[in-house]
């Protein structure tokens, strides 16, 4: 069995075994599924937002208009939530299932992703929790520094040294933010995998591999950035030259502007091929980083019920 390493975790979606065409099924599925998401997530932002044309500080003054926006707000957040958790939790089961139990593509809605989506609860929580812990030190610590600073108003040195303080805790906070992310980051796939809710015990597993898991995501990441970067700059410049070429305003700065461009016929158009375009590119990605953490559930020594699967990865 070969150990988790920043080339294995990286590479592992390529080392996937069982039905065959797994991937070309995920990534049309994926693509088609987000499209549709992606429309009904405008009609139904279109819908409960509203128009804002106009000042929209004008608008927001106002208080009758102001809490009926704050209502439509709160009222798609509460609708878009659950639909992403469950967008979310579909694919990342289908491709966990095939990373951690070696089967076949599907897409359902059943155990699996519950347990899922429990998961992601559990995750809202330890980021919430991991939060506090980081901001309320450093929120003290930044008081009590102001106070020693106004103190000794005019002295450099001071306000260097306590600059310097504030900004090693804040780095210090973001670092422990980040280890505890990584600790548990198998989670999902430990849940999979055993076929039961699995969260704190992620982090037994992890240990030891906490750079690895670092640098496999880093660099997964950064490679996804600049394809993207690309990607998004060829489509951005195909769109300007198209609206120039059409005669379409295009001012940034104008919500009326766009408001308009919304519902212009170029921009729809470049806008459909886009997703189209970016579909795959963005599942393909986000089954890289689900491979990440699956290497290191597959390749657990402790776990109970392995038929030696993790054999096939090396």
């Amino acid at each position: 069995m070969s150990d988790v390493s920043v080339g294995s975790a990286m590479s592992h979606f390529r080392n996937t075994r069982g039905p065959g065409a797994f991937v070309w099924k995920y990534l049309l599925a994926y693509s088609i599924c987000m499209a549709i998401f992606t429309t009904v997530n405008f009609f139904l932002e279109s819908y409960l937002m509203g128009s804002l044309s106009g000042d929209i500080t004008e608008t927001m003054e106002d208080p009758d208009a102001a809490m009926a926006y704050a209502g439509r707000n709160a009222l798609y957040v509460l609708l878009i939530l659950p639909i992403s958790a469950i967008f979310v939790a579909v694919f990342e089961a289908s491709a966990l299932r095939r990373y951690t139990r070696f089967e076949g593509f599907s897409l359902k809605f059943g155990a699996d992703e519950l347990r899922l989506i429990v998961v992601y609860l559990c995750w809202v929580l330890t980021a919430f929790l991991t939060f506090l812990i980081v901001v309320i030190p450093v929120s003290l610590a930044a008081t009590m520094m102001a106070s020693a600073m106004t103190a000794v108003s005019g002295n450099l040195f001071v306000g260097a040294v306590v600059g310097l303080t504030l900004f090693a805790l804040y780095v210090g906070g973001f670092i422990f933010y980040v280890w505890v992310l990584l600790r548990f980051s198998p989670a999902s796939a430990m849940t999979i995998r055993d076929r039961k809710i699995v969260f704190l015990p992620a982090r037994k597993i992890t240990k030891g591999h906490v750079w690895s898991l670092l640098g496999a995501y880093f660099l997964t990441w950064l490679i996804g950035v600049a394809v993207m970067t690309v990607v998004y700059a060829a489509i951005f410049g195909y769109l300007g030259s198209e609206l120039a070429r059409s005669g379409s305003d295009l001012n940034l700065f104008d919500p009326v502007a766009m408001e308009g461009l919304m519902s212009n016929p170029v921009y729809i158009r470049v806008m459909t091929i886009a997703s189209i375009l970016t579909g795959p590119i963005y599942a393909i990605f986000h089954f890289a980083f689900l491979g990440i953490p699956a290497k290191v559930a597959v390749a657990d020594k402790s776990w109970a019920d392995n038929p030696d699967h993790a054999r096939v990865f090396d």
